[in-house]
């Protein structure tokens, strides 16, 4: 039971912080460049003082950023394959360590030029 009530209120949390983050996008006047807009947001989130755990203050910033674009826009779509890169790498790992094999069709691999968002986030202070 706790383990579903702490799933239920880091959910919670995230969605709390991908609102802020949205928010905040939406009312200030920050250049439209996708950098600078994840910068703005991992900065918002890195040090939260309501959510405290880093993994869910790395997709909030993001998740934030992709509703403040939309789901149509090319952001939201660039945004969403390169969280989709870094799962594979994940499920690559998580594999490896159990000694098992994968394999993924890398046809739409190269539809998008990677943004670098563990780079980004290793960055911000």
């Amino acid at each position: 039971m706790r383990a579903k009530n702490k799933m239920r209120t880091n959910d919670n949390l995230f969605f709390i912080l991908v609102s802020e983050i949205e928010q905040e996008l939406n009312e200030n006047k920050i250049k439209n460049d996708i950098i600078e807009k994840l910068k703005v947001a991992m900065r918002l989130t890195k040090n939260h003082w309501l959510v405290t755990d880093p993994d869910v203050q790395f997709r909030g910033a993001i998740g934030g950023v992709m509703m403040h674009y939309g789901k149509e826009s090319e952001e939201f779509k660039r945004l969403e394959w390169e969280l989709q890169q870094l799962r594979r790498l994940e499920i690559t790992i998580n594999a490896a360590k159990e000694g098992l094999s994968t394999s993924f069709n890398i046809a739409d691999d190269n539809q998008f030029s990677p943004i670098g968002l563990l780079k980004l986030w290793r960055e911000i202070k």
